[in-house]
């Protein structure tokens, strides 16, 4: 089929009285149409951006085959009822179709960016072309797994899930369990130990003439920390005030002002002497507190066997402070903060956990994916099912899981690339979906 045919095709069209076009008034237009594609190009990509088929919206006839009131997907439909008819669309014998006496079920299932992007600076002269091969380009080109999409939906059998899950032996076997044995199971004595150190060696680098701390007064140093995270006073030293309104008579018994002052201006973590500086291998910007860090972690997967079903997602620390780590979600119910990347169980405890520490300088492509793939590493094999939402998710990263043998659900953004293109919502009822 020529450009000639194609010509013809709109000019009959036009003297059949169809709702869609506009009634000609030249009668002789109709038998002389100069339609040439560079026209269907510009006007598909005008009515792609939800514009008039016509250069302008007040000029809706301007074009000879007068497509008043078509939308892209209309004119894109007629398109491929021409494609059928000149040159059907080879397809290998595992593709699979459904059938429908819905016409637009006749779209393809794969559709991704058309093969050319046409724009109204396209001058090329393409008269000559035949009909077959400018419907092909018009109409999106299937990809080469065109035979993974299907409307046929196939329950998944339920995974073969053996591994060990839920609460292991060093809880579950603790004699008399109290809220304060729980909490050492997290904060233990390897870690005060270390604490204690790092504070000791800090105070000693500041040629600090006080007493050197022990783990006795670290444990009470923390406890108070908590206590004034539940009640709360304008200053930490309102708790030593001599004010009998604001006076906290159990804290204030528990450590001096002076000494509480003095640890929390020395409290440490990590040795600063060996800090990296910033350029240099291995900088870290949560260094100061990356032992405290890594022994959570550990203590998290030693308290509990991630469960079959696991989710990943986003949480935020709130914190108004100064900071360079710190983000701003404003459609979060936490706007500002720390973001954390976590992996949960379905009971909701956290398995492991990551501060985003912001973009690095050579931030690869597809966050979401690389923050996926790090959370379940090491669950390879096992037959987890993991859920996330779309910031996450992709055709490729649910490929590589599935190669893993880990199982994946979530909800996806319609743009992503490998996608069919899906029916636009304003053609569909409520609770619809169509592709």
């Amino acid at each position: 089929m020529d450009i000639e045919k194609w010509r013809n095709y709109y000019a009959e069209l036009l003297t059949e009285n169809r709702p869609e076009f506009q009634a000609v008034e030249d009668e002789n237009l109709a038998g002389t149409l100069m339609i040439s594609e560079r026209e269907v190009h510009q006007s598909l990509n005008r009515m792609k951006n939800g514009r008039s088929p016509g250069p302008d919206i007040q000029d809706m006839d301007s074009l000879p085959f007068k497509l008043k009131g078509w939308s892209y997907d209309d004119l894109q439909d007629e398109l491929n009822n021409i494609y059928n008819d000149a040159e059907p669309i080879p397809s290998e014998p595992e593709s699979v179709f459904s059938e429908s006496e819905d016409e637009d079920d006749q779209i393809l299932l794969d559709q991704t960016t058309p093969a050319l992007n046409f724009t109204d600076s396209d001058t090329d002269p393409e008269d000559n072309v035949p009909l077959s091969i400018l419907a092909t380009n018009l109409l999106p080109v299937p990809p080469v797994n065109s035979n993974d999409w299907s409307k046929l939906v196939e329950p998944v059998p339920p995974s073969n899930f053996t591994s060990e899950s839920g609460i292991k032996p060093v809880v579950r076997e603790m004699v008399d369990p109290t809220p304060y044995k729980l909490f050492k199971l997290f904060f233990n004595d390897g870690l005060l130990d270390h604490i204690v150190f790092q504070t000791n060696l800090y105070a000693q680098q500041s040629f600090s003439k006080q007493k050197l701390t022990e783990i006795s007064e670290i444990k009470t140093f923390l406890g108070i920390n908590l206590l004034m995270g539940i009640k709360r006073l304008p200053s930490y030293r309102d708790y030593w005030s001599t004010s009998p309104d604001i006076n906290d008579a159990y804290i204030s018994g528990l450590m001096p002002v002076k000494r509480f002052s003095w640890l929390l201006s020395n409290f440490h973590l990590n040795n600063n002497v060996l800090m990296p500086k910033k350029g240099e291998a291995h900088y870290d910007k949560l260094y100061k507190v990356r032992p405290l860090l890594i022994a959570l972690a550990e203590n998290f997967e030693r308290c509990m066997a991630p469960s079959r079903e696991l989710v990943i997602d986003e949480s935020m620390i709130k914190f108004k402070g100064r900071s360079s780590l710190k983000q701003y979600m404003p459609k979060k119910p936490i706007k500002r903060g720390y973001k954390v990347w976590i992996l949960a169980n379905k009971s909701g405890y956290c398995q492991k956990f990551d501060i985003y520490t912001g973009k690095a300088e050579d931030a690869e492509k597809q966050l979401g994916a690389k923050v996926i793939k790090q959370m379940l590493n090491g669950l390879e094999n096992k037959e987890h099912i993991v859920y996330f939402d779309n910031f996450f998710n992709s055709t490729e990263l649910l490929e590589d899981l599935t190669k893993k043998l880990i199982h994946a659900c979530g909800t996806v953004n319609p743009s992503r690339n490998t996608l069919p293109v899906f029916k636009p919502d304003r053609k569909l009822k409520r609770g619809n979906l169509k592709f």
